[in-house]
């Protein structure tokens, strides 16, 4: 698989640690070619001593984000779904909540989970109708 790596993400060269295989920052590292120039690495006197963890692991394992939240209210009722709007902009801002129902910022899976727990606090058994999903890595965080 090749990586599309964000600027300033930093890799690591470390291939004797025992979760190299599913790091995401030793795997970018292996997989540069001629073409890159220049790379941000980690130093190896920041490598973990054997059998610690490693505080700059990254996973390669992507993430479930759910985007557009838009659809979903315009298919309840109009008393519940402006009751659901409201206590999304409570727990998340008016302008987070926007952002979500505009498709403008993913919906993270802690998110969808809030989502949903409001839905059925609201009787709506249904997961709520997302707009898309995508699976991502997650580069930063």
């Amino acid at each position: 698989m090749s990586y599309n790596v964000p600027k300033g993400f930093m890799l690591c060269q470390n291939a004797s640690c025992s979760k190299a295989d599913s790091c995401l920052r030793n795997r970018c590292y292996k997989e540069l070619t001629l073409e890159t120039e220049s790379v941000k690495v980690l130093n190896p006197g920041l490598y973990p001593k054997e059998n610690e963890n490693c505080q700059y692991y990254k996973t390669t394992e992507k993430v479930r984000y759910a985007w557009g939240l838009k659809a979903a209210l315009s298919k309840l009722p109009y008393e519940t779904a402006n009751n659901i709007k409201r206590q999304l902009i409570t727990r998340f801002g008016q302008t987070k909540y926007y952002r979500f129902c505009n498709e403008v910022i993913p919906i993270k899976e802690k998110d969808q989970l809030i989502i949903k727990h409001i839905f059925l606090e609201n009787d709506i058994n249904a997961d709520p109708d997302y707009a898309r999903f995508t699976e991502e890595l997650v580069w930063f965080r």
